[in-house]
């Protein structure tokens, strides 16, 4: 949704129960030009395409999906990071380095840095004290984005509840 109010695209949101397409095992499904997906970052890497957020360069793109698949992964090890508190630390690492190699990059935000946007907005709170360096710069400037804002304002959840 964030990236999609950052391109000026029209969406509309619907409950898990109103939806009536293909199958797909759970939320979130988008319908992209026709068809549906599932899981995030194949939605994100679809949308990025619809709405020209994606890198034009072949090796660019293949880093960028690379960073919407470690966004999954960081969100999935987030769940245990109150018993494994390295695995956090090795993600803020892995993070700081994206940023500080340009990869992620707040100013002309591409479907990857909303991927892992998704990520920071739903621990960020929480892992506040985490958040430094050139990894803080690019979540400060993606707070800034118009997606970002108009998402917040629109008010809908970043991902519905699964059923």
């Amino acid at each position: 949704m964030m990236m999609m109010d950052d391109a000026g695209q029209e969406y509309e949101c619907h409950t898990p129960d109103e939806y009536k397409g293909s199958p797909a095992f759970a939320p979130p499904m988008a319908e992209v030009d026709g068809v549906t997906i599932a899981q995030t970052p194949a939605i994100m890497m679809a949308v990025g395409e619809f709405c020209k957020k994606t890198p034009e360069d072949a090796k660019k793109k293949a880093k960028a999906c690379q960073v919407a698949l470690d966004a999954a992964d960081f969100l999935s090890d987030a769940l245990n990071f109150a018993e494994k508190p390295e695995r956090a630390e090795k993600w803020f690492a892995h993070v700081e380095g994206l940023c500080s190699s340009g990869c992620l990059d707040g100013d002309k935000p591409l479907f990857h840095d909303w991927s892992m946007m998704m990520v920071f907005n739903a621990i960020g709170d929480a892992m506040a004290d985490q958040i430094k360096g050139k990894t803080k710069e690019w979540y400060e400037k993606m707070k800034e984005t118009k997606g970002f804002k108009a998402w917040k304002e629109r008010g809908v959840p970043q991902v519905p509840p699964s059923e």
